[in-house]
């Protein structure tokens, strides 16, 4: 598990694949949320950032801790 802060407070991730799955969550503490992606296409983790921001509202969470190929905004 990977702790961050974001500007509504502190955030925490986890992810995780195998040869054919992908998994991602991502739980920020202010308001108790958190969203849990599930694929079984290693190739979603790509669209985790973008799913992530749809469930829970801009973030600064450091995707690119996670996803070396992806650029911070």
């Amino acid at each position: 598990m990977v702790t961050f802060e974001d500007r509504s407070g502190p955030g925490w991730f986890e992810g995780g694949r195998s040869d054919t799955t992908a998994g991602f969550v991502l739980c920020m503490e202010t308001g108790q949320r958190c969203v849990v992606m599930l694929s079984n296409d290693v190739r979603a983790d790509r669209l985790f950032p973008e799913l992530g921001r749809q469930a829970l509202g801009p973030d600064d969470m450091p995707w690119s801790w996670q996803f070396g190929w992806l650029d911070a905004p």
